[in-house]
C-alpha cells in the first residue's frame, strides 16, 4: 500500500468516527429532551381537551327534560313511556300497556306533542324530589324523581298518592 492509499484510507476512517460521534450526541440528546412530545404536552395542557368540569342541571332543566322525554317516548316508544307512569296512576288510569297504547293518544290534548313547560316548581322529600310541571295548554304534571334519570310521572294531578 502506498502513502496516498493509506491517507485515504486514514481519512475515510476519521470521517466516519465523525459521523458516528454526531450519531451519538442526536441520540443522546434527543432521549435526554424530547422536543415533539413537549410540544405535544404543551398542546393538550393549554386547550385542556380532558379537563373535568363539573356540571350540575338546574331545576328547570331537568323539569324540561323529563316532560320532553316523555312526550317523546309517547309518541315514538310508548312501552317505555308507560313504564315511566307512576304504579298508582298506572293502576287507576291505564291498568295495562295495551289499554294505554289505545288511548293515550284520545286522553292527550291536540297539544301535547308540541307541549313545553310553561312554569314548575320541585318539592324536596326525605328519599325523592317531586316536580310540579304546567305545560304550555295550562296541563299539569306531576313528576316522582327518585334519582337522576329515574323518575315516575302523573299525567294529572287528580290520581295521586304522593
Amino acid at each position: 500500500m502506498n502513502k496516498s492509499d493509506r491517507l485515504i484510507d486514514i481519512l475515510f476512517k476519521i470521517v466516519i468516527s465523525i459521523e458516528i460521534i454526531v450519531l451519538i450526541i442526536l441520540i443522546i440528546a434527543n432521549i435526554t429532551t424530547p422536543r415533539g412530545k413537549l410540544k405535544q404536552k404543551s398542546f393538550y395542557e393549554n386547550k385542556k381537551i380532558n379537563e373535568l368540569i363539573p356540571v350540575s342541571p338546574t331545576d328547570e332543566l331537568v323539569a324540561k327534560k323529563y316532560f320532553s322525554d316523555f312526550v317523546n317516548l309517547t309518541f315514538y316508544n310508548p312501552e317505555i313511556a308507560y313504564e315511566h307512569l307512576a304504579d298508582y296512576y298506572k293502576k287507576k288510569v291505564y291498568p295495562s300497556y295495551d289499554y294505554f297504547k289505545k288511548n293515550i293518544m284520545n286522553d292527550v290534548t291536540d297539544g301535547f306533542k308540541t307541549a313545553s313547560v310553561s312554569s314548575y316548581k320541585v318539592t324536596e322529600k326525605s328519599k325523592y324530589r317531586v316536580i310540579y310541571i304546567k305545560d304550555s295548554s295550562n296541563h299539569e304534571y306531576l313528576i316522582r324523581e327518585d334519582g337522576i334519570m329515574n323518575y315516575k310521572i302523573y299525567l294529572d294531578i287528580n290520581n295521586v298518592d304522593i
